[in-house]
Parts: C-alpha cells; sequence; structure tokens
C-alpha cells in the first residue's frame, strides 16, 4: 500500500496539477479583489480601448489601469485582423503586438471565435498552460534523475503571476518552450520543431532556443566521431533552422501588412548597450524611497540569484550543451534591455522569462548540491509569494 501511494505521487501529471491549482488561485486571488472580476484581467483601458465601441463582456478600466493584456484580447477576437479597431481596441504598435499571436490563436479558438467569450478563455488557456508547464517540466526533471516535483520549479517563476494576472503570453510560450525540449530529449524531432515554431509564434525571445540549438550542431562537429556527430548535428540543426525560418517568415508577413518590421520596432525601444538601461534606471532602484521601490530591488536582486546559481551550476551541470547555451543567451540578453523594461518588475521579470527556465533546466542537471538547489528553491518561492502579495495589494486598490 505504501508503495502504491509512493508510485502514485512520482507522477509528472501530479505537477501539472499543482500547477494548474497555483494559476486557478492567482486567478482567483486577484478576479476576486477586483469589481469587474476575470474581464479585469485584460487591464483594458483608454487610449487603446475605447469603451463606446468595446462589448459589454469587456471591462473598460481607467487609463492608468491599462497594459498589454488588451492587444492580447483583440487578438484573441480576430488573430490576422488589420483593422484599425477591432472589439474597441487599437494597436499602439501594431507589427510589434501581433508578433506574439501564438497565445491569442489559441484562445481564438478555445472561444470558438466569440468574443465575449475570451476573457474568460484568456485566463483558462494560461491555467491550462501552468498545467502543461508543470507535467513537462516533472517529465523533464525526470530526465535528469531527479522527483518529477522539481518540475515545480518551472512554475514558481514569479514573472508567471504578472503574466496571469494580466493575460500575457509567457507561460503558454514557457510551456511550448518546455514541450520542445522534452520532445528533443526524446529525439521526437518532428514534435520539437512543431512545439518550437509555436513558441517563436507566441514570444519572439524563446528563439534562444532554436539559435541555442543551431550553434550546438555546429559545435558537436567537432567530435572525433564522425558518423555520430554529423547525425547529432542534422537533428539539431534542422530542430533549430526550422523554427527560425518560421519566424522569418512571420517577420516579413508582418512587415508587409503593417510597413514596419516588428524585431526592429522592438529593438529601438526595448534593448540598448549592454547594461546601459539598467544604469540608466539605477536611480529608481538604490536606495529605495517606497514599498514598491523595494519590491522592485527584491525582484532584480531575484534575476541576479538566478544568474548566479545558473552560472554556478553550468560547469558541473550534465544538461546538454544546447540547454547551456540557452541559458547563456537568455542571462546576455538581460544587461541588452534598456531603461522602459526596467522601469518595473512587471517588465524586467516577463523579460528574464528564457534566462529563468534555462537557469532551472541547468540546476536539474547538475549533481546534487544543496547549497545552489535551495536557494534556487527558497528565492523562486519566496519571491513568487511576495509578487503575488504585491498584486493583490493593487487589485484590492
Amino acid at each position: 500500500m505504501r508503495f502504491a501511494a509512493r508510485n502514485a505521487l512520482d507522477r509528472p501529471v501530479l505537477v501539472g496539477v499543482v500547477g494548474a491549482l497555483l494559476g486557478g488561485a492567482i486567478v482567483a486571488m486577484l478576479s476576486l479583489l477586483s469589481p469587474h472580476g476575470i474581464g479585469a484581467l485584460v487591464h483594458a483601458a483608454p487610449p487603446a480601448t475605447d469603451a463606446s465601441t468595446a462589448p459589454r463582456s469587456l471591462p473598460v478600466l481607467t487609463a492608468d489601469r491599462g497594459f498589454d493584456g488588451q492587444y492580447y484580447y483583440r487578438m484573441s477576437v480576430a488573430p490576422l485582423s488589420t483593422a484599425d479597431r477591432v472589439a474597441g481596441v487599437r494597436f499602439d504598435l501594431p507589427s510589434l503586438r501581433q508578433q506574439r499571436v501564438g497565445y491569442s490563436a489559441l484562445v481564438w479558438i478555445a472561444s470558438l471565435a466569440d468574443r465575449d467569450r475570451v476573457p474568460a478563455a484568456l485566463v483558462a488557456m494560461n491555467i491550462a498552460a501552468m498545467f502543461a508547464l508543470g507535467w513537462v517540466g516533472g517529465a523533464l526533471a525526470r530526465t535528469f534523475g531527479r522527483h518529477p516535483s522539481w518540475g515545480l520549479l518551472f512554475v514558481l517563476f514569479p514573472g508567471f503571476v504578472y503574466s496571469i494576472g494580466f493575460d500575457l503570453s509567457e507561460v503558454v510560450a514557457a510551456a511550448f518552450l518546455a514541450g520542445g525540449v522534452l520532445a528533443l530529449q526524446r529525439r521526437r524531432l518532428a514534435v520539437a520543431v512543431v512545439l518550437a515554431s509555436s513558441a517563436v509564434l507566441t514570444r519572439e525571445t524563446t528563439a534562444i532556443l532554436p539559435l541555442a540549438l543551431v550553434i550546438a550542431a555546429v559545435w558537436s562537429l567537432r567530435s572525433p566521431d564522425r558518423r555520430s556527430a554529423r547525425a547529432d548535428a542534422a537533428r539539431l540543426a534542422v530542430a533549430g533552422i526550422v523554427p527560425l525560418a518560421v519566424l522569418a517568415a512571420w517577420q516579413l508577413w508582418l512587415r508587409w501588412s503593417w510597413h514596419a518590421l516588428p524585431l526592429t520596432t522592438s529593438a529601438d525601444k526595448n534593448v540598448r548597450f549592454p547594461f546601459q538601461g539598467l544604469i540608466d534606471s539605477i536611480d529608481k532602484f538604490l536606495p529605495p524611497d517606497s514599498g514598491a521601490a523595494l519590491f522592485r530591488d527584491v525582484s532584480l536582486a531575484f534575476l541576479v540569484v538566478v544568474v548566479g546559481v545558473g552560472c554556478l551550476a553550468l560547469r558541473r551541470s550534465t544538461a546538454p550543451a544546447y540547454m547551456k547555451l540557452g541559458f547563456v543567451l537568455g542571462a546576455l540578453l538581460l544587461p541588452l534591455l534598456s531603461s522602459f523594461p526596467w522601469a518595473g518588475a512587471t517588465s524586467f521579470m516577463r523579460a528574464a522569462t528564457e534566462a529563468y527556465f534555462f537557469a532551472v533546466l541547468v540546476v536539474l542537471g547538475h549533481d546534487y548540491r544543496v547549497s545552489v538547489d535551495g536557494v534556487l528553491v527558497c528565492s523562486s518561492v519566496g519571491v513568487f509569494a511576495l509578487t503575488l502579495v504585491s498584486e493583490a495589494g493593487k487589485a484590492r486598490a
């Protein structure tokens, strides 16, 4: 009986259930604290959303409460529309917003193209993604010889509180990313290509994975076993090149549709010389002059811990080369952020999604050193809880 219970608990699907419950708890807490319910998580507000043309099922908040979820709502109503307004919502930067269409395309399908169902479908999709990320995360933990419960690290990223609370795409993108990695580990190339391609259409920064795969493919050719090296290189190259080609094609389509290339639009606003954006914003961090500023400092310290733990585990980790490269590329992306993302934890924590994801993979692949594992677990749980409390306070206000 004891062994049966132990076997029942040793299942990745249970990690997925915990992830879904965690996502549901975030939704329940934030929506119950708002008089507008689940619809408030869209954060639709002027000037992007016109209350006079928005459907009744979409609560329109005051201008200071507006956020990016309203653009995902618009795409969920009509994923490929280039109309000036859809369901009352106008893009501020059309090609930049529409490049992350994957999440909304899934919501459009789940809502049966009914705009009145979209607010609930946005929430449901993120909860489903938390389930998928936990389940796949548990399976990935097993590939490193760990108990599936280590997969909880994937869903405990504090940035996901913002993603779920604002109807954003990071959780869905991470679920696709995790699925692609697991498929690669199980040598299911076609599945890996589909999932990695879906990831880049959901969040373009997940292109870190296919880019790392291409670099790893070239590097693997140095192996003395040429026949085996060529086979591995071909598999990694295909898994990397196809998603990059999908992303490039989508970028060109958006350039044709909106007369602006998304990546160049994003670079103008979000990317600067290394550390320039953080240096320009340092006065907002030190010294903290309010509770919000102190929380922002804690969030920044958490990212430093994540990158530090990943670096410590990097050398001893048995994680494949592409996972290590993914972590390095994700970590290198952070110093390139402009001052705009560093203005608040909501932005820079979400920007660290890939760095955190690959840091967890690297840590899972290293030998059991409690100092490293424990720091990542405790900091993730602690900052996740603090982030949820902070967002609950904002929702109540």
